[in-house]
């Protein structure tokens, strides 16, 4: 009996290991053809949306696919890169560790200030990565830490780009007479009455 136990146990892993490497080809030849990428991918077996050559692939045709990888693989700053160069706002299905790398978090809020929401409250609170995102987005102030929603430089460097973003500064901000000045002025160029 111990034979045939063992036999038993041999056919079931080498049928899973037939069937893993069936699966990988499918979810592979759909990533290569472009085809139905998110439904093979979501999916997948626990054990395909970990590894990590199949991943790569997944997240460097649709970045946003990171929300059905592993926790291991979304701690991966090779992967995480890869699917934030794809799409930006991938990097909320990153680990907490990597919301708080700095070149990751600068890489996204460069292609879209809105991800600053994902950033950690460290990198929230961080002057050059809220001005990256602010350039690219001024709404993305709102998502800053309230010391630099309070700074005159953040919230000028926003409300000269997009003066309604004076409505994301403190009150004493919004009340500051030169952050005013800027923002009505830069509301006024937008209807060519300056």
């Amino acid at each position: 009996t111990r034979l045939n136990n063992l036999r038993s146990t041999m056919a079931r892993a080498f049928k899973a290991a037939a069937s893993f490497e069936e699966e990988k080809q499918r979810v592979l030849e759909a990533i290569g053809a472009g085809e139905d990428i998110e439904d093979e991918f979501e999916n997948a077996s626990d054990e395909l949306k970990d590894d990590r050559d199949v991943v790569l692939a997944a997240v460097s045709a649709s970045g946003l696919l990171l929300e059905y990888c592993s926790d291991r693989l979304q701690n991966d700053i090779t992967v995480v890169k890869a699917a934030v160069q794809q799409a930006c706002s991938a990097i909320e299905h990153a680990s907490d560790e990597l919301r708080g790398d700095r070149e990751l978090v600068l890489a996204a809020v460069r292609k879209h200030g809105l991800t600053l929401q994902y950033a950690s409250e460290e990198l929230r609170g961080d002057r050059e990565v809220v001005l990256e995102a602010i350039a690219c987005w001024g709404h993305a102030l709102k998502f800053a830490t309230d010391e630099l929603r309070d700074d005159r430089e953040v919230i000028l460097a926003a409300v000269k780009q997009w003066p309604e973003t004076i409505d994301h500064a403190t009150t004493k901000m919004a009340c500051d007479r030169e952050v005013l000045m800027h923002a009505f002025i830069n509301e006024a160029r937008k209807f060519d009455c300056l």
